[in-house]
């Protein structure tokens, strides 16, 4: 009786370690964590950034877009400017780069990269620049994105484009997302914050996971 009670101790213990063998089925990391650098996520993916939950926009840049609006709304400049600029203390770049950025999390600021914004009208973009952290989606951007980044909101929200029909014009998106138009810059708009992190920065769990401030692949 005690021979057959040891076989069946040893035969237990002998599956119990083929089942700890096998991938998936037992280990302390969950595959719904398993870390993954932002750039092997998809366009329309979200991540979680300094307690905000972000669009990918483009894995391979790290360019993210604010899926839910930030503060009340903001008049794009209020000395009657079009023109994107973050050092004007009447732009809503100012009002980016330091109100909302200073807002942030400690930690979390130093992980936003300095960028090249283009900031010309939609006829050219490209034709001038401004280099900050925070800044908006373009014209052009927002064309190539809407289906990723379309859904309703109550009202306007503004884009860094400034529009070619007049001065202190830009454009900013319609409520249902459907298209653009041309803004008098002294209006209000939700505000959309969009910033770029190193693309091997690590995602916890990928899509809907937190970035890992620090941590690149």
């Amino acid at each position: 009786m005690k021979s057959k009670l040891k076989r069946l101790v040893c035969l237990v213990f002998s599956l119990m370690l083929i089942v700890a063998g096998i991938p998936g089925v037992s280990g302390t990391a969950s595959a719904s964590t398993t870390p993954v650098p932002l750039s092997s996520l998809s366009t329309g993916n979200t991540v979680w950034f300094a307690g905000y939950r972000w669009i990918v926009l483009n894995p391979a840049t790290g360019y993210l877009f604010m899926r839910d609006s930030y503060g009340s709304e903001q008049v794009f400049d209020s000395n009657g400017s079009g023109t994107f600029n973050p050092s004007s203390s009447a732009n809503i770049g100012y009002y980016l780069n330091n109100t909302f950025y200073n807002s942030l999390p400690s930690t979390d600021r130093p992980l936003i990269q300095s960028h090249s914004w283009p900031t010309g009208n939609e006829t050219n973009e490209s034709s001038s620049s401004v280099d900050c952290g925070i800044g908006l989606i373009s014209y052009s951007e927002f064309n190539t994105y809407k289906s990723t980044i379309n859904y309703y909101r109550n009202d306007c929200w503004w884009t860094r484009t400034n529009s070619s029909g007049g001065a202190g014009l830009t454009w900013s998106v319609l409520p249902d997302g459907s298209g653009l138009i041309s803004a008098s810059c002294r209006t209000a708009g939700i505000v959309h914050p969009a910033l770029y992190l190193n693309p091997g920065i690590l995602v916890s769990g990928g899509n809907g996971g937190t970035v890992i401030g620090g941590t690149y692949e």
